[in-house]
Formats: C-alpha cells, structure tokens, sequence
C-alpha cells in the first residue's frame, strides 16, 4: 500500500490510501477489512480486472491505521 499524494480536500481531514496486489474477486473483503481501520467517505476501485484501489477515509489517522497494514495478507 502506498499513500496518495493527490488531496481531495482539507488535508487535516481527510486521506487517500492505495491498496493494490488483491484479486478483483476479493475488492469486497478487502474494503470490509479496510473499514476497520475508521469512516471510508469514499472509495474508487480500479478499471475491470484491476488489483487495486484507492480508499478515501475521514481522518489522517484511520488512514495511517490503514497504512499500518502494509504488507498484509488480507485473504490466505
């Protein structure tokens, strides 16, 4: 995972993250394991058949929550 440096807002209140190297069949567990991290307002996967996405969340801190996770493995 890698953070996005494009802002969509206020940086002190919102955040991207890119989550990449899942398969397009598992972008739903993916997501639902991401939300643990805090609010997803928003979130853009891929074009068909892509490995990933990007997650927009509320806070700096769920998305360094989510960053946190870098290199792990969501489904065996």
């Amino acid at each position: 995972m890698q953070r996005n440096c494009l802002p969509a807002g206020n940086l002190d209140e919102e955040e991207w993250v890119t989550v990449y190297g899942f398969s397009p069949g598992d972008t739903n567990l993916v997501l639902r394991e991401f939300e643990r991290c805090g609010l997803i307002l928003k979130h853009v996967p891929g074009p068909r058949d892509a490995n990933w996405m990007h997650i927009l969340y509320q806070s700096r801190s769920d998305a360094q929550k989510a960053l946190s996770k870098n290199g792990m493995q969501v489904n065996g």
